[in-house]
């Protein structure tokens, strides 16, 4: 767990004046391996009441999103492109502000314009669009698929065993400072897309939930696999 990234270059003044845990190391480590240590003792430690394993479960998926979040935020503020596809994509979804029609307004090469698009929706709330919000809206797709595999888990193993799948690709993106693990990458949302509609399978395959709930299911694995042409196409002429 450490602050740094591995581009290959050292940061210069100004960057490393967008890193306050550079000068704060402590406060850094403090939430980190606060939050790392919740994680692994709810992984570790089940609920012992089943009554409140509902909340406890809750609790549990909100505590990998902290550990993830803790570790990983001095990366949100590097100012530079941690890698050429992140700048691409920012600039396709600027475009598609104002032509969200694919390969028209704007072409995102051999990606397919899904990529691109959910990078726009900060646009809705008025947010800037920019590395800062690329790099949340990745991570959420990543802390998306790690809750989404928890359920696919549970649903086919138990809950036990689906805390302890967690664990591994927790630790892997909180630890990680590789540039290409934590950049904004096209495989963000194909890893989101493929492991809910896996979710929805093992929802399916369970057997159990009313008829609605079942449809609703169906639904999403349908509408996730469906997407999976518009996020990885190319351009053929």
């Amino acid at each position: 767990m450490t602050p740094a990234i591995e581009t290959g270059r050292k940061p210069d003044a100004r960057q490393m004046d967008y890193f306050p845990s550079f000068s704060q190391p402590i406060l850094y480590y403090l939430f980190g391996g606060a939050a790392l240590t919740a994680f692994a003792v709810l992984a570790a430690f089940p609920p012992q009441r089943i009554s409140r394993e509902t909340a406890f479960e809750g609790t549990f998926l909100l505590s990998a999103w902290a550990a993830l979040f803790a570790c990983r935020w001095p990366i949100f503020l590097w100012p530079d492109p941690l890698n050429p596809d992140e700048g691409a994509f920012i600039a396709c979804a600027m475009k598609a502000r104002f032509d969200w029609i694919p390969w028209r307004g704007f072409d995102a090469g051999s990606s397919g314009p899904l990529n691109c698009d959910i990078l726009a929706l900060p646009a809705l709330f008025g947010a800037h669009m920019g590395f800062f919000s690329a790099r949340v809206t990745g991570l959420c797709l990543i802390a998306g698929a790690i809750c989404t595999l928890y359920y696919t888990v549970k649903w086919i193993y138990g809950a036990g065993v689906a805390r302890l799948s967690i664990v591994p690709p927790v630790l892997l993106f909180a630890f990680t400072k590789t540039a290409d693990f934590v950049h904004y990458s096209s495989e963000h949302l194909s890893i989101f897309l493929t492991t809910a509609a896996l979710a929805a399978a093992a929802y399916l395959a369970r057997g159990m939930g009313s008829k609605g709930s079942r449809l609703i299911a169906c639904v999403i694995g349908g509408l996730c696999l469906g997407s999976t042409p518009l996020q990885n196409s190319k351009r053929r002429l």
